[in-house]
């Protein structure tokens, strides 16, 4: 995700996003706990467990990319095509 369309993110969850995720806001800080405390364990586990631990949270965070990159251009779409109509 480009600077300008993190920024553009941040604005527009600031802004109205949060409504859309407050109904699975619980379901997404109960799963953001398990993994997090997951991926503690795996850490404090040692050799070879910490490169297991490193991956993990790499996929995490690529998705979470992946997902704020979506939700933006899918509202930038939306937006554009309103603006035509």
């Amino acid at each position: 995700m480009t600077p300008l369309q993190q920024t553009l993110y941040e604005f527009c969850l600031q802004q109205r996003a949060d409504q859309y995720l407050a109904e699975n806001r619980k379901e997404y800080e109960e799963n953001l706990t398990m993994a997090q405390s997951a991926l503690h364990h795996l850490t404090e586990a040692g050799n070879p467990w910490s490169d297991l631990a490193q991956r993990v949270e790499y996929g995490l965070s690529a998705a979470e990319a992946i997902e704020k990159e979506a939700a933006f251009l899918a509202g930038l779409s939306l937006g554009q095509e309103l603006a035509r109509i």
